[in-house]
């Protein structure tokens, strides 16, 4: 049985308004923040599937996304008009010796991000590419 802190997959997640919290207190609360940057060159709407995760290069073990900013969850859009838009992602903790990791949307034309090194802060600033 799990507590109501623990989080079990991507049926959890959240969306909310920017909160600057996520930002700072990463580390404290054990999460992976992910700041996006999407370039606009072709795609002018935007959307993040709910099974998006990362995975441990060392062990294969997934960390789900949890929480979202800036960007709605499949199958929900959000149309931009701008040359570039940012957003966070936010993700369960990856294991304690974890030293690299990969960023995946698991769907046809997902973002993805590989051999991401770890830092201690576990904030990453990130230009995915969409395959």
């Amino acid at each position: 049985m799990m507590d109501s802190d623990q989080v079990a997959g991507p049926e959890r997640i959240t969306e909310t308004a920017p909160c600057p919290s996520y930002l700072l207190q990463p580390k404290s609360q054990g999460q992976v923040v992910l700041r996006c940057t999407h370039i606009n060159n072709w795609l002018d709407l935007l959307c993040i599937d709910p099974g998006t995760h990362l995975i441990d290069r060392g062990s294969g073990e997934k960390s789900w996304l949890v929480h979202t900013e800036g960007i709605p969850l499949h199958p929900e859009h959000l149309q931009i008009e701008r040359d570039t838009h940012r957003f966070l992602l936010v993700f369960q903790p990856l294991p304690a010796g974890c030293e690299e990791f990969v960023f995946i949307e698991p769907c046809q034309g997902g973002y993805e991000a590989f051999n991401i090194p770890r830092n201690r802060m576990d904030v990453y600033d990130l230009v995915p590419r969409c395959p």
